[in-house]
């Protein structure tokens, strides 16, 4: 299986001020076929979690120590949002479309501990 390379940038929140400085790091490959759906910053840890919709995954990768873990959720992945140590993600359970009614779309919102990740 191949896999690419990714060059990812992270910047603490309040990267506006030129004082501060960035993290970036090549170490990560992702895994051939990655769609990346979403991606998003812990509030205040050196921690970026990507979405994989392709693979139904979660990357929860440490900028400062290299460290990835992942999880697998199942189900196509949208979105994420980040609250209390706990990462929310909206993961279809059957196809959607802005044209269809409410009741004919369905999905789930899975919860994973970023602490035991």
């Amino acid at each position: 299986m191949s896999s690419f390379l990714v060059n990812l940038t992270a910047f603490p929140a309040g990267a506006a001020d030129e004082n501060l400085h960035s993290y970036t790091f090549e170490k990560f490959k992702f895994p051939a076929g990655t769609k990346i759906s979403d991606a998003i910053s812990h509030p205040t840890e050196p921690v970026i979690f990507v979405a994989d919709s392709a693979n139904s995954k979660v990357y929860s990768i440490n900028v400062e120590t290299d460290m990835v873990r992942e999880v697998y959720v199942g189900g196509t992945i949208e979105r994420m949002a980040y609250f209390n140590n706990e990462l929310f993600v909206t993961v279809l359970t059957n196809a959607h479309s802005p044209y269809w009614k409410p009741e004919d779309q369905s999905g789930v919102i899975a919860v994973i501990d970023t602490e035991s990740m």
